[in-house]
């Protein structure tokens, strides 16, 4: 594997609506940490969550660009909403 594509995009899901409410990117053990976000805290404190990587083997420049897309897939196409 090349050494730059260390990085992968990752979703939190809330399992009382089986709903994302987190998407990120990171490296090594980032999506096992929990948020230090308000929005974040509020649903992990109060509902069973997990979190799934949803795209690995990335550049930096690849995660962000998925990341990105994956939330704009979500709220702008989907009409998801991102609220608590």
């Amino acid at each position: 594997m090349d050494s730059k594509r260390i990085y992968y995009v990752y979703i939190w899901i809330r399992e009382d609506y089986n709903t994302i409410f987190y998407v990120g990117k990171g490296k090594k053990e980032r999506a096992r940490v929990v948020k230090n976000n308000k929005h974040f805290q509020h649903i992990y404190n109060k509902v069973p969550t997990h979190y799934e990587v949803i795209y690995q083997n990335l550049t930096e420049e690849e995660a962000f660009k998925k990341e990105k897309e994956t939330i704009y897939n979500l709220v702008y196409e989907n009409g998801y909403s991102i609220q608590a």
